[in-house]
């Protein structure tokens, strides 16, 4: 199936700036990319700040509902944290570019993301928090705030990505064997 022009300009932009950045990304790239003239992709989008706007909710809305499903269901917190950590770990070895562009933007532009929390109307920090309690009273973990916990996970399953080049290179490591690292 033939993907239409919105499409096009969406998975070009989609690239640059995950690669680039708002500040690095080039709306001639953009064009360049998706295969037409900037004349034409300022006519579908009149500015890079929209488009980048557009790019950014996309990302976002791809992995949250997933990270919101698993935190919010019944399951015990061992089980919450195994699912997450397969999830978004999967997640970002098919997006590895995904790290650094949140790690980067979402400083820039937190504005976005509070947009989609709020949208969403869901009390994560709630629900870890009552399940990080049930788990403290059964005797499972040791009490730690639903902050702090939700802090170490997405740290672990985001830097290991972000960090990648570094643990590469120091390492020695190739990228199949960094791969099977994550796996472990």
């Amino acid at each position: 199936m033939e993907q239409s022009l919105e499409e096009k300009i969406l998975a070009a932009a989609k690239k640059v700036f995950l690669e680039k950045g708002l500040d690095g990304a080039r709306m001639q790239e953009i064009a360049d990319e998706a295969g037409m003239s900037k004349a034409s992709l300022h006519y579908y989008y009149r500015s890079k700040q929209h488009l980048f706007d557009g790019i950014y909710m996309q990302v976002f809305s791809d992995v949250l509902p997933r990270i919101f499903g698993i935190f919010m269901s019944d399951l015990p917190l061992c089980e919450i944290i195994r699912n997450f950590f397969e999830m978004h770990i999967e997640f970002l070895k098919q997006n590895p570019s995904i790290s650094m562009f949140v790690m980067k933007e979402i400083n820039r532009v937190p504005h976005l993301l509070e947009k989609i929390l709020a949208e969403k109307d869901v009390d994560m920090l709630g629900a870890v928090n009552a399940k990080v309690q049930e788990a403290v009273n059964r005797g499972e973990v040791r009490p730690i705030r639903g902050e702090e916990l939700m802090l170490n996970m997405v740290s672990l399953s985001i830097f290991q990505f972000a960090g990648a080049p570094i643990f590469k290179t120091i390492g020695g490591i190739s990228d199949e064997d960094f791969d099977k690292l994550i796996e472990e």
